[in-house]
């Protein structure tokens, strides 16, 4: 009897979780979706305020850890140290962890992804880099667009997270963009790039 009551009650947790996964699911897609609507409206807006770079990298980085150690990706970081820009906070987090969740996701298993910051002039460059399958050229001009998906292994997302993450960095003043190779991963110069974000 004792067992049984262990058992159901396993079982009741099984359930809560998947009805909380769910449920989160959702309110995912509801917020993207509200964050295309107001995009496509005009209405978008942020609220900047100081925020310490090296906390928004720890923040995000912890984030995708667990992600990351299943795959056996290493996840690096390397910063300017005391470094602070004026942004958004969870918006700016948004946008990170959207190309390093991309990152995460398409690197095959023991691949690297690294995320760094650069100041330039009066902006803060925040790379995300990695050693995944890369994106072909002639899709490169697309990655922003509603709807376009990196189909790549039978893993897809909505299409629409590069989307809004544009949406967000433009309504910073700044500009976020990628580059890339076939087969070598995205990159700049020696470093491999999903994307990049400048925040003024």
């Amino acid at each position: 009897m004792v067992w049984g009551m262990r058992a159901e009650s396993e079982e009741a947790r099984k359930h809560a979780r998947s009805i909380e996964n769910v449920t989160m699911r959702m309110e995912f897609l509801i917020n993207t979706l509200l964050d295309v609507a107001t995009l496509e409206a005009g209405r978008f807006s942020v609220t900047p305020v100081p925020c310490d770079v090296t906390s928004l990298l720890s923040d995000v980085i912890e984030m995708f850890s667990s992600a990351a150690a299943s795959k056996q990706i290493q996840l690096h970081r390397r910063e300017v140290p005391q470094l602070t820009v004026r942004a958004d906070r969870e918006r700016t987090i948004q946008v990170l962890s959207n190309l390093v969740g991309n990152a995460v996701k398409f690197t095959p298993h023991g691949g690297r992804v690294s995320i760094a910051t650069e100041r330039r002039n009066d902006a803060v460059c925040f790379i995300v880099s990695d050693t995944g399958p890369g994106i072909a050229p002639e899709e490169l001009p697309q990655v922003f667009n509603r709807f376009w998906k990196h189909e790549v292994l039978g893993k897809n997302g909505t299409g629409l997270g590069l989307f809004i993450a544009k949406g967000i960095v433009d309504a910073h003043g700044g500009r976020l963009w990628v580059e890339s190779v076939i087969g070598r991963g995205s990159f700049e110069n020696r470093t491999k790039v999903v994307g990049k974000a400048e925040v003024r």
